[in-house]
């Protein structure tokens, strides 16, 4: 009997506050002045807040997205457009894919952050995430020539670097801006080119910390690395998007540009009509709250709104019909 209350006791939890849940506790009593004064506050904080947001919003100046795909026989496509206000900020430049499904869980898997970073993979190390392409049998990269490959070497040993879905199907439309209209070749020639950079499109972490070339690579394709992974282009493209419908940076006009006409000349090498996807282009300057978007600024406004309808309900509830407080009968 006595072992038994023993073991009683020992299973029991200590006498402290906490595990015999002792602790201070505090419980509001939520009074309808309170209730009422916690929306009005809110209601005060979020309309400001909105209203803000939405002017920051309508003060960006934007273009598009335009959509350049539809003659999809031509490999050479010249889009005119307005830009409607001379601006001294940069001009930010994105291209636009429709129905590419980044977010596959087999597409985004498809990659090796080993390789990614500079590491040469030995015999030993595996490419399975890569899969299904892992080498020059899956896929063969359009930047080798097949004749500079040993007849005695199997493609099946030669990995890809880098390897994968996202690496192997990088968006590669070019895209080139000029002051002005112009519809084919030999009239844009005449015209002026805008000058833009790629310079900054990557996060400054993935540069400096994810992409890294293999030690002795200089920009030309080997059998040991086919691209460049410290570009920024390829660099945005391996960020993968959560949507089907996206926009990555693609180029920036810094200094801004004039008001006027312009003319986008695209050379189209990415397909997009296997999959029904569209192609486009857009043009934008960008706030402290980043691109045009009027969504988050209605939402605290209505959040806002709805809060001061729902305090002014309750301070007339209270006024017709009080209640003594902790009384359920109302009176």
């Amino acid at each position: 009997m006595s072992q038994k209350t023993q073991n009683d006791k020992s299973a029991r939890p200590h006498d402290t506050p906490f595990k015999q849940q002792k602790l201070a506790s505090w419980q509001p009593i939520l009074t309808p002045r309170s209730v009422i004064l916690t929306f009005v506050i809110i209601a005060v904080i979020f309309i400001p807040i909105g209203a803000g947001i939405l002017a920051s919003s309508n003060s960006v100046i934007a273009v598009g997205p335009i959509r350049y795909d539809q003659d999809s026989d031509s490999a050479q496509t010249f889009v005119s457009f307005t830009w409607p206000t001379t601006t001294t900020d940069n001009v930010y430049i994105y291209y636009q894919l429709s129905n590419f499904y980044q977010n596959h869980r087999r597409y985004v898997k498809s990659r090796s952050d080993v390789q990614l970073s500079g590491t040469s993979l030995s015999a030993k190390q595996t490419l399975g995430d890569c899969s299904p392409w892992e080498t020059f049998a899956d896929h063969f990269p359009s930047k080798i020539n097949a004749a500079s490959i040993p007849t005695s070497t199997p493609l099946s040993q030669l990995k890809l670097n880098p390897c994968g879905l996202i690496a192997n199907s990088q968006f590669n439309d070019t895209l080139s801006l000029y002051s002005g209209l112009c519809r084919d070749a030999t009239e844009c020639s005449a015209q002026t080119p805008v000058s833009w950079t790629n310079k900054g499109i990557a996060w400054a972490s993935d540069k400096e910390k994810k992409f890294h070339n293999l030690d002795g690579f200089n920009g030309t394709a080997t059998l040991e690395q086919q691209t460049n992974v410290e570009d920024e282009d390829f660099i945005v493209w391996m960020r993968t998007a959560g949507l089907p419908t996206f926009k990555k940076l693609y180029r920036i006009v810094n200094g801004g540009l004039k008001q006027g006409n312009y003319t986008m000349a695209i050379n189209q090498n990415f397909p997009v009509k296997s999959f029904d996807g569209k192609k486009a282009f857009y043009l934008s300057t960008v706030t402290w709250i980043g691109g045009k978007n009027d969504f988050l600024g209605w939402a605290y406004v209505v959040v806002g709104i709805i809060c001061l309808v729902l305090a002014l309900a309750f301070f007339i509830k209270d006024k017709l019909h009080p209640r003594n407080i902790g009384d359920p009968r109302g009176k």
